[in-house]
């Protein structure tokens, strides 16, 4: 009979050990599966919603404000410029980011339009790495910027190649982007800090900051 017990014993302990490890496999898992999802109540208090960092991703609409220190070269501001994005993959989509400031910037304005109109629609994109707030009402996005650049051709007035103009901007992001769930707006800053012309530094032009707040469509 003592023996009977002792393995009923080694039995139960066995089964306790198991029962332990389980949970702490389970907290771990939890715990790891909790960095990019989150699961919260619905308003009614009773169904509970998943949430995750994903859930930033889509298509967005809206505006962008350029703002600018004044130089010899700077245009009028250009505040409301109507943008679409698209968020995919951990990348921030422009099918047409908006470089009309940028160009007269850097050609004057009396230039300006002609070159724009030559340019086209200038993509662009962005990557970025997204985290919740501590209170997971919010998805952040830290930016990170490359270079944008892009080349225009203008029709030359003799026969033969056009002239190109290569135009390569720095870009830089201070701020991280911000998703907000309630009214589902994204929210970011990208800062035009300098440009070159054909590999020269273009000289006087104003640093861009172009704050884009857009609503999810």
């Amino acid at each position: 009979m003592k023996i009977v017990n002792n393995s009923k014993s080694i039995r139960v302990n066995h089964l306790l050990r198991v029962t332990n490890y389980s949970k702490t496999a389970i907290a771990a898992l939890t715990l790891t599966f909790g960095i990019t999802t989150f699961t919260a109540c619905s308003n009614d208090g009773n169904t509970p919603e998943v949430i995750s960092v994903k859930d930033v991703e889509g298509s967005y609409a809206g505006k962008a404000n350029i703002t600018f220190i004044e130089s010899s070269t700077s245009p009028t501001p250009i505040p409301q410029i109507e943008v679409e994005t698209t968020l995919k993959e951990d990348t921030i989509y422009f099918g047409k980011f908006p470089t009309d400031v940028l160009i007269t910037n850097i050609v004057g304005e009396e230039k300006a339009p002609e070159i724009i109109e030559l340019a086209g629609d200038i993509s662009y994109k962005v990557g970025y790495k997204p985290a919740f707030n501590e209170g997971y009402t919010q998805i952040l996005q830290t930016l990170d910027p490359k270079p944008l650049k892009f080349t225009i051709e203008i029709p030359s007035k003799e026969e033969g190649q056009p002239d190109v103009m290569e135009i390569e901007a720095t870009i830089s992001a201070t701020d991280k982007g911000v998703f907000t769930y309630q009214d589902k707006t994204l929210k970011f800053k990208l800062i035009v800090e300098s440009a070159k012309l054909n590999g020269k530094p273009c000289e006087g032009i104003s640093m861009e900051d172009i704050v884009f707040e857009m609503n999810k469509k």
